[in-house]
């Protein structure tokens, strides 16, 4: 569904749209949520049609002939009030909308506007509105889902079995998501996470990261998906999986791909686009067995790397030379990697409490 001309009106009568509103879902709010990445000019529009179709959802009841004629009388005759050009108090549209009012006062423009649009849709669905979730029996209606939630500090790491069986390590500074009863394999990640899949054709695993969507029966991947990162790296070292944009615009052609194992896929945010690439399985999964393993690093990568690794902050000049640091270190201190590096890179360093501090020589 392309939603970029999208009028207020049009998405109050959205299905998805309502959904989000009345009966949201961790999915249903990913994908709203990406749009709004996408498409931030339109925040206001959406705030002003949650307001509205949280008012109108309070009607349960048809409105009789007489009702009707009562409703749109009593709206003329606001509407004739408010353009009449004297100062009136902003009546908000639902006053326990979670919404905050982003501006004090709205024009009687506005407010002429609103009322307008208030009366078409209340006339266009015959006094009701007419919500395809109010429309099953109440047996019927869908219970919330519960969610838990799995998270780690900086320098922490974390071993998760899930119901099926399926075992993931949550790398530092991460977060990962599912439902409490799992009758769904489904999961979200903010961050990065090794996942050893239990297989069972009939259930599809399915990892939420990103904007990405991979899709496994089971398999052995790895997936880096950290929002401060301009990519996110699917890689797969057993068995095959699909890797796919969360969200498409309507009309946009199909740009997910399969992966066979030895393969990655890399997603650039900014071009919205997949690559796919051979990668080094150590390179990928060393940190699974507590090891920081380095391969051709540049000093933004290495630094970035012992912040999440260690849960501190580091402090440096630029170096006076590029970057091409190769190394591993298996389940040594900070103390003990910074000292090593600092002979092959020539700086040296201070540590206190969370902080380092690194100075290059001259």
């Amino acid at each position: 569904m392309d939603y970029r001309n999208y009028s207020v009106e049009d998405f109050i009568l959205d299905a998805r749209f309502r959904k989000w509103v009345l009966k949201p879902d961790p999915e249903i709010n990913l994908f709203w949520e990406n749009w709004l990445a996408r498409h931030p000019h339109r925040w206001k529009d959406l705030i002003e049609a949650r307001k509205l179709l949280l008012n109108l959802s309070t009607y349960e009841h048809e409105i009789s002939s007489k009702e009707k004629q009562n409703l749109w009388a009593g709206i003329s005759k606001q509407i004739d009030e408010e353009a009449q050009p004297q100062e009136k108090p902003t009546i908000p549209i639902h006053s326990e909308s979670v919404l905050q009012r982003y501006e004090e006062s709205h024009s009687s423009t506005q407010s002429y506007w609103w009322l307008k649009i208030a009366a078409i849709i209340v006339f266009t669905l015959g006094g009701v509105l007419l919500l395809d979730l109010n429309n099953s029996p109440q047996t019927d209606q869908a219970q919330p889902i519960v969610m838990t939630e799995k998270s780690t500090e900086w320098g922490v790491k974390s071993h998760i079995t899930l119901k099926d069986g399926t075992r993931v390590v949550l790398n530092a500074g991460s977060t990962l998501s599912y439902p409490e009863d799992f009758k769904e394999r489904k999961v979200y990640l903010q961050g990065e996470a090794y996942f050893e899949v239990v297989k069972d054709p009939s259930r599809p695993f399915t990892v939420h990261s990103g904007n990405t969507l991979t899709t496994v029966l089971g398999t052995t991947f790895n997936i880096s998906a950290y929002p401060e990162h301009a990519e996110i790296n699917i890689a797969l070292l057993e068995g095959k999986v699909k890797v796919e944009k969360e969200n498409k615009d309507d009309g946009e052609a199909e740009s997910g791909l399969f992966l066979q194992a030895g393969e990655m896929a890399t997603y650039q945010s900014q071009q919205a686009q997949f690559n796919k690439s051979t990668f080094n399985t150590k390179a990928m999964t060393a940190w699974t067995q507590g090891i920081l393993y380095f391969q051709q690093a540049s000093e933004r990568e290495v630094f970035s790397r012992l912040e999440k690794w260690y849960g501190v902050e580091i402090e440096a000049d630029s170096s006076p030379k590029p970057w091409s640091y190769s190394a591993e270190f298996e389940k040594e201190s900070l103390e003990n990697v910074l000292f090593a590096m600092s002979y092959s890179m020539n700086f040296t360093y201070r540590i206190q409490d969370a902080k380092v501090k690194i100075e290059y020589q001259k």
